[in-house]
């Protein structure tokens, strides 16, 4: 698929078929289904490669009741996240998700949009939550310059398992959090709130 396409595979009706050759639902009932179970989709295309969807869903750790309550989603108290990422699946899924859960959102997608946002107000934001691997500006310069002018602003970095880096690259750069993909919910959720707790006991003392 092209990147005009893939911006637009889980708009519903929209479909690159001919007339009668399809409805254009299949890709928006999937990422329905499963956001409504709290889980995302994502999709990696290369036009006349083929592509990829990841389908990932929230771990359950078992049946019985009082197991059940303890994998609640843990709640938002209204902070406000600035969240980067060049996967449009990723920010629907974000959009969809993390206002449920009490956090106010703003998206980027890119680097230097999300720079953009954040030098327009470094007062606004309580933590920004941005992606390694982007085109023209990565996580980790995103989160140099935003360290550079704000340095109380905690960072959350999303990363591969297979991107090794170092402890003392992550404090240089003013990074708290690193989410591993793929992401588990919670797992973010509660990454948010260590990160935003600890730079408000910081800004305390």
């Amino acid at each position: 698929m092209s990147k005009s396409v893939l911006s637009r595979a889980f708009d519903p009706f929209f479909t690159t078929k001919g007339p009668g050759e399809g409805s254009g639902m299949g890709l928006a009932v999937v990422h329905g289904i499963v956001t409504d179970h709290g889980g995302m989709v994502t999709a990696q295309s290369r036009l006349g490669a083929g592509s990829i969807f990841d389908v990932l869903l929230p771990r359950i750790s078992g049946v019985k009741i009082e197991e059940t309550e303890k994998g609640k989603y843990v709640k938002g108290s209204g902070e406000r996240l600035l969240f980067v990422d060049d996967d449009v699946a990723v920010l629907h899924f974000a959009d969809m998700a993390l206002p449920r859960l009490g956090f106010e959102v703003t998206l980027c997608m890119s680097g230097e949009e999300g720079l953009h946002v954040f030098m327009e107000n470094t007062d606004l934001f309580d933590l920004v939550i941005t992606d390694q691997i982007m085109p023209k500006m990565s996580g980790l310069d995103l989160a140099k310059k935003v360290h550079a002018v704000a340095p109380q602003v905690p960072i959350l970095l999303f990363t591969g398992f297979s991107d090794i880096i170092l402890p003392a690259t992550l404090a240089d750069h003013g990074i708290e959090e690193v989410v591993y993909k793929p992401i588990v919910m919670n797992d973010l959720v509660y990454a948010i709130q260590r990160a935003v707790d600890k730079s408000r006991h910081s800004t305390v003392k």
